[in-house]
C-alpha cells in the first residue's frame, strides 16, 4: 500500500473514532460516586426464571450511553443461541464461562474460560453460553442493548 493510501485510511479511521467518541456518553458523566463491587457484594436487581440474575452497575442501558453490568449464571444453565445488539467486553469474575460462537455450536463444543478471563463478543456474533459452576460475569457495553435469539431456538434466558 502506498503512503498516500495509508494516510487516507488513517485519516478515515481517526474521523470514525472521533465521531464515535462524540456520540458515546462516558459512564463518569452519569455517576459521581466511586463504586467497588466483588462477586459476593453485587446488588442483583433482576432474578430470571432460569435462576440467572443481572444488575446494571454503572450507567444506563440507553442509546449512546456506556454501562457496566453483572450477570450471574447458575451451575448447569445454558442459554439458547443468541446475539446482542452491542459489543460486549466481559470479565469472568468468578466461576467459569463456557462459550462457543456460531449458530450450530453445541454445548460440547464450547470452550471454558475460567475466572480472570477477558472476552470480547462483537455485536451480532451468534453464540451459545452457560456454566457448569456458579459464574459471575462483569461486562461493559454501549446501549441500546438487547438479546436476539436465533430463529427456532428457545429463549430461556434474559437480555
Amino acid at each position: 500500500m502506498s503512503s498516500a493510501g495509508a494516510a487516507l485510511i488513517t485519516s478515515y479511521l481517526c474521523q470514525k473514532m472521533a465521531a464515535a467518541r462524540s456520540t458515546v456518553k462516558p459512564m463518569s458523566a452519569q455517576n459521581t460516586q466511586p463504586l467497588v463491587v466483588s462477586p459476593e457484594t453485587i446488588n442483583w436487581t433482576a432474578v430470571h426464571p432460569d435462576g440467572t440474575k443481572s444488575a446494571t452497575l454503572v450507567g444506563r442501558r440507553e442509546p449512546g450511553v456506556m454501562f457496566s453490568y453483572a450477570f450471574f449464571i447458575p451451575a448447569g444453565v445454558f442459554d439458547a443461541h443468541h446475539s446482542h445488539t452491542a459489543d460486549a467486553h466481559l470479565h469472568v469474575a468468578s466461576g467459569a464461562l463456557r462459550l462457543g460462537f456460531g449458530d450450530m455450536t453445541t454445548r460440547e463444543e464450547t470452550v471454558t474460560f475460567p475466572a480472570g478471563s477477558f472476552l470480547f463478543v462483537p455485536a451480532g456474533a451468534v453464540h451459545l453460553d452457560g456454566a457448569d459452576e456458579d459464574t459471575v460475569l462483569i461486562g461493559t457495553a454501549t446501549g441500546p442493548w438487547s438479546t436476539d435469539y436465533v430463529s427456532g431456538d428457545p429463549s430461556p434466558g434474559p437480555d
